[in-house]
């Protein structure tokens, strides 16, 4: 998840999330397990982060629909692990390997499964900032992609 510049140079931090610690949602038609956001009454652990990100991991029965409504701010995205899903009224099918499909900006988010699946669906708010990469680095600038190597070269990168 990208950072804002101000809070760029913080210093790193890692959450380890244990599987006890997601909630599920559990009905007849779908299981949700929520890694960040709220679906229903199950709410993830993580929470207060700058993107106010989604993270839900469902599987959905076929013939079944999975409805949600998103933020109209947020970038959005499906990734299908396995099966056979309608988004609105584009089909998506999984061949052979895992299918990324981004999804337009809007607010009503409806998922049939033509087949029993599995998908994750991630969104979070866009930062609206300029990113600059250089090899494995994604800053704001050339010059703090030039700083960043130097300091991992020097092995003074990680504070």
């Amino acid at each position: 998840i990208n950072m804002p510049a101000n809070l760029k140079m913080s210093k790193p931090s890692y959450i380890y999330i244990d599987s006890d610690q997601m909630q599920t949602h559990l009905d007849e038609e779908k299981t949700v397990k929520v890694i960040a956001g709220k679906f229903r009454k199950a709410e993830g652990p993580v929470k207060r982060h700058n993107v106010e990100p989604i993270y839900f991991d469902i599987e959905l029965k076929k013939d079944k629909e999975f409805n949600f409504t998103l933020p109209l701010n947020h970038n959005s995205f499906i990734y299908l692990i396995k099966g056979e899903i309608k988004i609105g009224n584009q089909q998506h099918q999984k061949v052979e390997n895992s299918k990324l499909i981004l999804l337009e900006k809007g607010d009503k988010l409806k998922v049939y499964a033509a087949t029993d699946t599995k998908f994750l669906l991630i969104a979070g708010k866009p930062i609206g900032e300029q990113i600059a990469r250089g090899g494995p680095f994604v800053m704001n600038t050339k010059q703090e992609i030039l700083q960043a190597v130097e300091d991992y070269h020097k092995g003074t990168f990680v504070k």
